[in-house]
């Protein structure tokens, strides 16, 4: 941008200090920003107006087809049913019933929805419940380790036990030996 502008080359330019030279470079800049801005906002102008009309006669028509379309209803409803009217009571009664009974089944809901929070209630009763006996369960647990232990160790004790014992008697047998000599 700044390599085609002749003000750049000038000699006068060179011999400027550095905030001048700044401002004539910031200037080349914003000229030739608002050149394409200008051309940009024309390229626009060319394509919103035109749309604008066109969406302007769309709205228009929807409007009169909306219009010419409740006219057609209002001729179709006279000719098919020319108690219409009527009919519509009825129909409007017996929506009312229906509002009733949705009325019921709302405060059935209710009810129901009071009946799962006393549930939930219990429900995190048995929670603690249950984590309790997961303590209770694992205290045990240690505790059955413990005398696992202990069994182990009495085991070791009973061989060393039975090993003595086995010498005992061995040395029993020795002592008669001896004894043999008298008697």
């Amino acid at each position: 941008m700044f390599e085609k502008d002749p003000r750049l080359f000038d000699p006068e330019y060179k011999k400027l200090p550095p905030e001048q030279k700044a401002m004539v470079k910031l200037e080349i800049t914003l000229t030739s920003f608002f050149r394409d801005f200008n051309a940009s906002i024309a390229r626009w102008e060319r394509i919103v107006y035109p749309v604008v009309a066109v969406l302007t006669v769309l709205v228009l028509s929807g409007f009169y087809l909306i219009y010419s379309l409740t006219q057609d209803m209002h001729e179709m409803v006279n000719r098919v049913d020319p108690r219409m009217e009527q009919h519509l009571e009825e129909m409007s009664k017996n929506i009312a019933a229906l509002s009733k009974n949705i009325s019921a089944v709302t405060s059935n809901m209710t009810l129901i929805a009071d009946k799962m929070d006393t549930m939930d209630n219990s429900m995190a009763n048995i929670n603690a419940n249950i984590s309790t006996l997961s303590n209770s369960v694992a205290e045990m647990n240690t505790n059955v380790h413990e005398m696992n232990y202990t069994v182990a160790d009495m085991n070791k004790v009973i061989k060393v036990m039975s090993v003595n014992t086995g010498l005992i008697s061995r040395d029993i047998h020795k002592i008669q030996k001896p004894m043999q000599f008298f008697p």
